[in-house]
């Protein structure tokens, strides 16, 4: 079991359903940043961005050489973003291209901590910068999670994001 395997527990997928109730079927496409094992359920037209390569028919790279080769899909804005987990590694590249994705979608989804740093100053940042409005914001904590290893953390924020 990898340090990341809590991501797949049926707690944690709960995330997932959130995203599957507010990402339909009218949006061309869903881009699934940090993809880990798994996606929603829908994911006939899910593009899951898998840095640990965790999922086979994913895309294996970050999300600027993903930007950088299928950038063209975002000349429609008729697309969904979910962001669960939020924790953009990399340089400014890096979170231009994840802030690009963001600001351009129909709709977004982002989740994150509260308790780890990089994830709220990230959220923060991209809420300031966005042109887009909160729609829905979830707080919730995981109780009793046990992991071999890593201690996931418990209280989360979810937000989902349309155009104002």
């Amino acid at each position: 079991m990898d340090r990341w395997e809590y991501l797949v527990s049926k707690e944690y997928k709960l995330r997932h359903h959130i995203c599957e109730y507010f990402l339909d079927h009218d949006l061309n496409f869903v881009i699934d940043i940090g993809a880990y094992k798994t996606t929603i359920s829908s994911n006939d037209w899910v593009i899951p961005i898998d840095p640990l390569r965790s999922i086979p028919n994913s895309y294996h790279g970050s999300v600027a050489e993903w930007l950088s080769e299928h950038g063209d899909l975002l000349k429609d804005d008729n697309y969904g973003v979910m962001a669960l987990g939020l924790e953009i590694e990399g340089d400014e590249k890096e979170w231009d291209a994840f802030y690009k994705i963001i600001d351009n979608s129909k709709i977004a989804i982002i989740e994150h901590s509260i308790e780890h740093h990089p994830s709220v100053y990230q959220f923060n940042k991209t809420m300031g910068l966005t042109s887009k409005k909160i729609i829905t914001k979830i707080d919730f904590e995981f109780c009793d999670i046990h992991t071999s290893g890593f201690v996931p953390h418990k209280k989360r924020k979810l937000v989902v994001l349309g155009k104002k």
